[in-house]
């Protein structure tokens, strides 16, 4: 697989992602039914999300005030939603010790669209439009 992930369209396109720092996520067609998303892990393996009406794709970054070192990718949050319930993958990159997750983690959920991402709607989403 090119990138960090693969969209396979019903109409036979697909569209190679970008990387963690330039995702292309904004680049792909709005609209376009998706019939699966594979998702690289850190390990190698592959997440495939299929069977969902719409796609999001969260990158979630924070500033490190103690080491100095700008910012760090911490966890990725790949979503696929159906008839309103989202079901939420995320993947830890980065955790200080101690934390209850840790790198190479993957931790999944399911909870109504308009609360998956810390209680609150996200937006960037592929596939059907609502």
């Amino acid at each position: 697989m090119q990138g960090l992930y693969k969209v396979f369209f019903k109409d036979g396109e697909e569209f190679n992602g970008g990387s963690l720092e330039d995702t292309r996520w904004s680049d792909m067609p709005d609209g376009k039914e998706i019939s699966r998303l594979e998702y690289l892990l850190p390990d190698g393996n592959i997440l495939v999300l299929q069977n969902y009406e719409r796609y999001c794709h969260i990158v979630e970054v924070v500033k490190d005030f103690i080491g100095g070192n700008g910012l760090k990718i911490e966890n990725i949050y790949v979503i696929g939603e159906k008839n309103g319930v989202a079901d939420s993958y995320r993947i830890t990159l980065h955790a200080p010790t101690g934390e209850r997750y840790q790198a190479r983690d993957i931790t999944s959920r399911s909870s109504p669209v308009d609360k998956i991402y810390h209680g609150k709607p996200v937006g960037g989403w592929k596939g059907i439009k609502r």
